[in-house]
Order: structure tokens, then C-alpha cells, then sequence
């Protein structure tokens, strides 16, 4: 009989069976800790892929969904376990299923990529019915030798809006570099167009008085005073967009405004359009620049009754107050911030409604852009509505078009409403008081300088105030009267100049003279004067203690500006 084999313990120390079973129970050591480690790699990539706000999606070669995380409810409103089984199809739009089945066999054929693997942008077909855009990611592994592929897609919906919004504040940006561009060559076009009006005007009013009455020729100066009256308007719009000082905004009634605006329109509309208004019965109080917002009513009203085309129809004025978060104010006059702990600002709304054709949507973008217009060729200059725009902007405010083709348009002014508690009289309009100022005789050889660097505009000037009576001199060197006038104080008894000129400018020569002589009467003129001396060092700055007059104002309102400032400065003796 055999006897039984020693155990291992009792084996010798070399015995090969006792290594064997140390080397046995080392490896059975190492797989459980392998298995533990892959159950915690396991339970770590099953916790990141739980928590992640992104979707992570496991496909097999037949593109059935194996795997769906907790995000893929959140992002794609589908719940993870109903995916199990299903084709990848149910989460994509229809138009890209023939695409990703066909990039999906042949990546299986033949191992080509057609697209980028990481971050590519598509859509992802929400449980609803609308598709979400999302940045899909892919990467592939083998699984028992059967391929398998995770898709990692992130809701990219914020991104998408916050890109959409950038380029909005992009084009709104740009539109207004492009306006402020356009605004500074306009004003300097129209202030040098400016002195060739004055100067057409003025002769005109010259030849007209040098005429007999019934002159054949009278008919053609009025022809060329017509002429000139429509280039002043045209200068003086092409000044009003330009400019991009703030405005000189008083307390007033928008009640008031519209009314005023209504009754000078009410005059030039053709027969059949009817004027609506539709005014609150308590005062709209807001800081405005009166005469800027009653130009810009009436620029809307007549391009609303131009809009009619010779058709009968009417043309609606209304007059509202919003709150200060109303959803319909447009985003440029949206921020404004109040002080402290001061509520913000409500609106008033100013509307201007036609039932006409209305304008495409196409052309919303444009409509506001200086010289654009939909008008026939002659019939507008494509100005009005940018004079509209630059005044709302001026104020802190914005405007707004409402209009489709078949349905009429509305263009809706916002502006900042007066602060809560200003009380508002029924008839306070927002017009600066005029001066009570007689204007007395002109004195007979009263001493006028008058300085301009226009050869032209200056002889005709000297014509107008020599034929009044006076005894005119005239410099077209800033420089030169400076002299003059350092030589002089006393030799002349009122200063007429034009603000801008090269060297000396009109403003440096009247502080000069008024350094030299206090008393002496100075008239600055210029075709941009409120751009010129609104602001001092960018502060705004009290009324200046000189007459000012429009350039293109020159030939009927100089003689009586000047008599009113001699006898003012009289009457101050």
C-alpha cells in the first residue's frame, strides 16, 4: 500500500508543488484586485457619466442604442431605459438618417471618416418634435470583437443665442460707426453747401429788390428762391442728422408736441387722407428738445401720407406712457439704470400709424440708413427717417418699426419720460422763451465788421447790410480782423462772423473782441451752430453772451438781427 503524499506545509522547501500553490493563490490575489479596481473604474465612469450635463450615449455597429445616461432626459426630454434597444435614428432629425447609415457602413467597410469625430455641430431630434443643436463628439473601441461607439453630444442652445446676440450687437455696431461716418461727412458737406445757399438766397433777395415791378425776370428769381428754399431744407436736414449733441431737452407735454405737429400736417395733405389723433387726456410730461421731436413727428407723418401713394386712407397719431420694463420698448433704450435706489425710467410713446402698403421685411434692416429711400427717383431724399433716428438716439431713447406688405406701418418713438412728481401745466409746449426784444431803427452809418472766409458770401452780405444803411467792412482773414480790431477797439459798432474758419475761428475772434471791448454786439453765424456751441469741453455750458443765426438764415434775418443787437446795446447804455 502506498502511503499518502506529504502536505504542503510538510514539503520539503524546494518542493515544486508548494511554489506552486504560492504562485496559485498570488494570481487569484491579483485578479481579485484586478476585478475590484475594473468594478471601481466601473462605478467612477458610470458616477462621471451619471453626473454630467452632457448626453453619453453607447451604440453597437447596428447603431441600437446600449447605453443612455440620466442627461439624455434633461437635454433630449427622452428617459434613458425607453432607449435601450432603439436605433440611434429616434434621436435624429430625418434628413440626417440616410446620411449618418451611410457614414456608418462605410466606417465598418472600410475604416474612413467622412466627418470630424470631435466637436462637430449638428441637430439632435428633441421627444417633442424640435430639434436641438448640439456639439457631437464620437470615439470607438471593440467589444468580444464587435464594434462599439460612444456619443457624447453637449446642448450648445446657450452658445447658439449668445452668438446670434453677439453678431446682433455686431450689426448694431456697425450701423452705428456707419451712421456717425455718414453724420460727419453729411454735416461737413452740408456746412459748406450752407455758404452756397446763403449766397444764392441772399442775391436773389438783392436782384428782386433791384426790379420794377412786373419785370419779366421777377418770375425767373422767384423760380430760383424756390429752388434755393428746397436746398436750405435739404441742408438743414442733412445738419440734423449729423449732429450728435445732446439735445436741449426742457420740460414738456407730448400732447402738445403731437398736436403741434398734426396742425402743421394738416395743411399739406392731399384730399383723402384723414389725420387721427389719439391723445391721453392728462399731460404725457417728458425732457425733450421740443422742435426736434415735432420735426420728427412731422418727417413721419409725411412719409406716411406719401406712403398712401394717392390712395385715400389715414394716418393715425398716438400718444401713450409705458413702464420703464414694458416688453415692446426696443433694446438700444432699454439700459438705463436709475441712481440708487430710484426706480427707472418710464417712456412716453410717440406712434405713428398709415394703412398704406407697408414696407417688406427686407428692407427693415434699411430703412433707417441716410439717403435710402423706396420713393420713385425726385420724390424724396432718403433723409427723413434717419433725421428720425438720430434724434430718438440723441434723446437716450429708441424707435421701432412695425409694418409687413398688406398691412399698414406703425413707427413707435420711445423717449424717457419726466421723473416721477414733475407736475406739468396743460400749456407748457417745451419752446424756449423768446426774447422780448423790440428790434428798434437801424441806426444810419452804424459801423459793421463783418468776417468770412467765403469771398462770395461776404460781398453779398456787405450788399444786404450797405443797402440797410450801414457802413459795412468786410475781412475774409480771421487773422486780419483780429488785428483790426486789436488796433481798434472802438472802430466799429457790432462784429458779424462766421464761426467756422481756418486759423482764427469765429468763436476765438468774439471771445477776443469781448476781452477788448465788453459792450461791443457780436453775431456768430454758422450752419451748425448748436453742434458748435452746445458743449464746452464736453460739459454742457451757459448761453453764450452772443447772437447767434443759421448760415442759410443769413439773407432775411441778418439786417433785423443786426438792427435788434445795436438797439439792445443802446438801450444797455
Amino acid at each position: 500500500m502506498t502511503a499518502p503524499a506529504p502536505a504542503p506545509d510538510d514539503a520539503p522547501p524546494d518542493d515544486p508543488l508548494r511554489h506552486a500553490l504560492h504562485r496559485a493563490t498570488a494570481l487569484e490575489a491579483e485578479l481579485q484586485a484586478a476585478r475590484q479596481a475594473l468594478r471601481e473604474g466601473e462605478e467612477r465612469y458610470r458616477l462621471l457619466w451619471q453626473a454630467t450635463a452632457d448626453v453619453v450615449l453607447i451604440v453597437d455597429g447596428h447603431s441600437r442604442i446600449l447605453f443612455a445616461n440620466p442627461a439624455t432626459e434633461e437635454v433630449l426630454g427622452h428617459a434613458p431605459d425607453t432607449l435601450i434597444g432603439q436605433p440611434l435614428a429616434v434621436l435624429q432629425p430625418p434628413d440626417l438618417h440616410a446620411a449618418h447609415q451611410a457614414g456608418m457602413a462605410r466606417y465598418l467597410r472600410d475604416g474612413r471618416r467622412r466627418v470630424n469625430w470631435r466637436g462637430t455641430e449638428t441637430l439632435a431630434r428633441h421627444a417633442d418634435g424640435h430639434d436641438v443643436p448640439v456639439e457631437l463628439s464620437f470615439s470607438d473601441l471593440s467589444v468580444r470583437g464587435e464594434p462599439v461607439f460612444a456619443a457624447f453630444m453637449r446642448d450648445i442652445s446657450a452658445r447658439r443665442r449668445a452668438e446670434a446676440e453677439r453678431q446682433t450687437l455686431q450689426s448694431q455696431l456697425a450701423q452705428a460707426q456707419k451712421m456717425e461716418a455718414v453724420g460727419v461727412l453729411a454735416g461737413g458737406i452740408a456746412h459748406d453747401f450752407n455758404n452756397v445757399v446763403a449766397a444764392i438766397l441772399g442775391n436773389e433777395v438783392l436782384a428782386r429788390d433791384e426790379l420794377p415791378p412786373g419785370h419779366p425776370v421777377a418770375e425767373r428769381l422767384a423760380a430760383i428762391r424756390r429752388a434755393g428754399l428746397r436746398a436750405r431744407e435739404l441742408v438743414r436736414q442733412l445738419l440734423a442728422f449729423s449732429r450728435q449733441q445732446p439735445a436741449e431737452r426742457r420740460l414738456c407735454d407730448a400732447r402738445v408736441l403731437v398736436g403741434e405737429a398734426m396742425a402743421l400736417l394738416k395743411a399739406a395733405l392731399p384730399a383723402g387722407v384723414h389725420l387721427e389723433g389719439d391723445l391721453p387726456e392728462a399731460p404725457l410730461a417728458l425732457m425733450a428738445d421740443a422742435t426736434q421731436v415735432v420735426q420728427s413727428l412731422i418727417n413721419l407723418g409725411t412719409n406716411a401720407w406719401q406712403a398712401l401713394g394717392g390712395r385715400s386712407g389715414h394716418v393715425r397719431f398716438r400718444a401713450r406712457r409705458a413702464a420703464a420694463d414694458a416688453t415692446d420698448v426696443p433694446r438700444p433704450a432699454r439700459p438705463r439704470p436709475a441712481a440708487g435706489d430710484e426706480p427707472a425710467t418710464d417712456w412716453v410713446c410717440l406712434e405713428v400709424a398709415d394703412d398704406g402698403p407697408g414696407i417688406p421685411a427686407e428692407l427693415h434692416s434699411r430703412i433707417f440708413d441716410p439717403f435710402f429711400t423706396t420713393k420713385p427717383l425726385g420724390e424724396g431724399t432718403g433723409l427723413g427717417l434717419s433725421v428720425v433716428h438720430g434724434m430718438v438716439t440723441g434723446h437716450g431713447g429708441g424707435v421701432t418699426l412695425d409694418s409687413a406688405p398688406g398691412r399698414g406701418t406703425v413707427f413707435r418713438l420711445w423717449l424717457p419720460a419726466a421723473p416721477a412728481g414733475v407736475t406739468l401745466e396743460a400749456e407748457d409746449t417745451g419752446r424756449a422763451p423768446e426774447a422780448d426784444v423790440a428790434p428798434g431803427p437801424a441806426a444810419a452809418g452804424a459801423r459793421v465788421l463783418y468776417v468770412d472766409d467765403d469771398e462770395v458770401l461776404a460781398l453779398m452780405v456787405a450788399q444786404l447790410l450797405q443797402r440797410a444803411g450801414y457802413l459795412v467792412t468786410t475781412s475774409c482773414d480771421p487773422a486780419q480782423a483780429m488785428r483790426m480790431l486789436a488796433a481798434d477797439p472802438a472802430a466799429f459798432d457790432v462784429l458779424v462772423t462766421d464761426l467756422n474758419m481756418p486759423g482764427v475761428s469765429g468763436l476765438e475772434l468774439a471771445h477776443a473782441v469781448q476781452a477788448l471791448r465788453p459792450c461791443l454786439p457780436v453775431i456768430l453765424t454758422s450752419g451748425n451752430l448748436p453742434a458748435q456751441l452746445g458743449l464746452w469741453d464736453g460739459e454742457p455750458r451757459p448761453p453764450l453772451p452772443f447772437a447767434t443765426l443759421p448760415k442759410e438764415e443769413v439773407a432775411e434775418g441778418l439786417v433785423p438781427l443786426v438792427a435788434r443787437c445795436l438797439d439792445t446795446a443802446r438801450r444797455g447804455h
